[in-house]
């Protein structure tokens, strides 16, 4: 809502042409359920990150093992 207001009400988009403003006004509307996300909201998007950088050490930890196992073949050839 903040942002919204921030721009809507701005004195030089008040001088914008009208299909301007309404152009403006259509990508704020589809970005208004972003700026209204709650608490519970907030805590699954906590939630999904934390488990996606969880996955970050798992992944690294793969590809070290790939690339130890495969320079293991280079240097064996």
């Amino acid at each position: 809502r903040a942002r919204y207001e921030a721009i809507h009400d701005n004195a030089d988009f008040a001088l914008l042409p009208q299909i301007q403003r309404d152009a403006i006004d259509g990508i704020l509307a589809q970005l208004a359920p972003a700026n209204h996300l709650t608490g519970v909201g907030l805590d699954a998007i906590d939630v999904q990150v934390a488990g996606h950088e969880g996955l970050i050490p798992a992944a690294l930890a793969a590809l070290a093992a790939r690339q130890a196992a495969l320079r293991a073949r280079y240097e064996a050839i």
